[in-house]
């Protein structure tokens, strides 16, 4: 089986962390788990190849929609395609 992911939103540049970001982020570290860290760039990608217009919209809005909008589409693009992978044989 293969590693657990903790998927984590948050600025590339380090310095920009709230104190409790950088605390919390050195626990994430010491689990025996894989961290994806999607930053600006990451999230402007994804949420371009879903649907740039949309993207356009939520550009005009307070960044807390955009990153609301992208925890959804990460859910589903990760943790739903690699469940079907495992699980897929079982409801065919």
């Amino acid at each position: 089986m293969s590693k657990l992911t903790i998927h984590l939103l948050a600025p590339e540049d380090k310095n920009k962390w709230p104190d409790v970001w950088h605390h919390c982020f050195s626990i994430f570290q010491k689990l025996p788990y894989k961290i994806k860290m999607w930053g600006d760039n990451d999230i402007d990608e994804i949420l371009s190849k879903d649907d740039k217009e949309f993207l356009d919209i939520l550009n005009t809005l307070p960044p807390i929609y955009k990153l609301d909008y992208v925890r959804y589409l990460i859910l589903e693009k990760t943790l739903i395609k690699n469940w079907m992978i495992q699980c897929g044989n079982l409801f065919q």
